[in-house]
């Protein structure tokens, strides 16, 4: 009897563990099939990660000094001193140009500095922006440069690059990009830990105490002994009698979106995405507010003389509006500007004005010179074509134009015979 019992139990329990097995093998099935079918529909996307290059800091400050020519890839910023073109090639350094001859300039040397978007020059001291920091370089010999002094965290909102961070020790000296392949919902978390999608590469009437020559695009400007810079928030001072060793002195904050800075006697223009500023630099360095002119929200940079100053609007990667106009604004009472006149434009940028000459960089449509004698009725004199134009300096009868395929020279010394006198091409 407990024979049999026993051998009941025995089949029982084997029923029982079969039927278990089997019960798992169908849901193993079914769970495989299940996660085919899910891999069958996963989608797969393929993107460009693009990933920073990181040094550190005091290897590439040894190594800021004069190197040989190297190609111009995109010509950028430009500023003019002397028979000097000082042409800054964005994130990558400093090109300098010869120009002694304008109908051949040679471009002559290369200061290497990641991180550079504005140079400007004092005597034979050359200064540039490194993320956050400010540097003197000693050019009174071009063939042989030699930094002389760092300014360290001058520029602090400049310490993250497209999210990764610049510190006191390393910068970032280039970007690597690759082609990634992931699936599904993968893309957003490998996107955030590693990398982003896309990486964002873009006169005369200035007042005899400018030292050099700066375009309308500029961050940087020269006031007699003090160095203005601004930020997409804050106005700078910078006490340099002593240019080896700037001095901060002072910094003013004025909201978010500036872009650019222009002098005129004793007063900075400063043109943001939502208006003109306007402020006096009697004290030098207090600068004081005397007054805003608001206009839609685009990218803005502004020249001034006068009587007038004149603002490029545009629409753009970076700018929200849809407007393309240069306005032209009374500032005859400097604390109330008025506007007093729009035109249309296909998509301007940098601007500048000699004698009744206006000068504007209108992108793809190229250069456009215009008599501006009356403000009310501007004439077209010349349109001329070429690639993307980006900045425009009118100095001493002498246009110099950074486009997207170079840096151009025209004589417009008769303006019914605009002559274009050489160019630099950019790879």
């Amino acid at each position: 009897m407990l024979f049999k019992l026993a051998f009941v139990l025995s089949v029982n329990k084997k029923y029982f563990i079969m039927k278990q097995l089997i019960s798992l093998s169908v849901s193993i099935l079914c769970i495989s099939a299940i996660f085919t079918s899910c891999i069958q529909n996963k989608t797969t996307r393929t993107f460009k990660i693009t990933r920073p290059v990181y040094k550190l800091k005091q290897e590439v400050y040894d190594n800021i000094q004069t190197q040989p020519a190297t190609s111009i890839l995109s010509g950028g910023k430009m500023f003019l001193k002397g028979n000097y073109i000082f042409l800054t090639e964005k994130n990558k350094g400093v090109h300098i140009i010869n120009n002694a001859n304008p109908s051949s300039p040679i471009n002559e040397s290369f200061i290497p500095i990641p991180g550079t978007e504005d140079v400007v020059v004092k005597g034979n001291i050359l200064l540039a922006d490194c993320f956050i920091d400010l540097l003197s370089i000693d050019i009174s010999n071009p063939s042989n440069i030699k930094l002389v002094n760092i300014a360290k965290n001058v520029f602090p909102e400049r310490n993250t690059v497209n999210g990764f961070s610049i510190d006191s020790n390393s910068v970032i000296v280039e970007w690597i990009t690759k082609d990634t392949t992931t699936t599904g919902e993968y893309y957003t978390k490998f996107m955030t830990a590693n990398g982003v999608a896309t990486l964002d590469n873009f006169g005369s009437s200035q007042s005899p105490s400018i030292t050099g020559v700066a375009g309308s695009m500029a961050r940087f400007v020269i006031v007699n002994e003090y160095l203005y810079t601004v930020s997409s928030s804050t106005l700078r001072v910078f006490d340099i009698s002593n240019a080896n060793s700037p001095i901060a002195k002072s910094s003013v904050q004025m909201g978010w979106n500036i872009e650019t800075i222009y002098p005129l006697k004793d007063k900075l223009f400063i043109g943001s995405q939502t208006g003109m500023f306007i402020y006096s630099i009697s004290n030098p360095t207090n600068p004081t507010q005397l007054s805003t002119f608001l206009h839609a929200n685009m990218c803005d940079p502004v020249i001034a003389e006068d009587n007038y100053a004149y603002i490029t609007l545009r629409s753009g990667t970076n700018c929200q509006g849809i407007s393309n106009q240069l306005e032209i604004v009374d500032i005859t009472n400097i604390t109330n500007p008025i506007l007093k006149k729009t035109y249309p434009f296909t998509n301007p940028h940098g601007l500048s004005k000699d004698g009744k000459l206006l000068f504007i960089c209108d992108g793809v449509d190229g250069l456009k010179i215009l008599d501006a004698t009356d403000i009310n009725d501007l004439k077209t004199i010349k349109t001329i074509s070429m690639a993307k134009t980006y900045d425009v300096i009118a100095y001493n009868k002498r246009a110099y134009v950074a486009a997207e395929d170079g840096v151009y020279q025209y004589d417009y010394s008769d303006e019914n015979n605009i002559k274009l006198l050489s160019k630099i091409s950019t790879k």
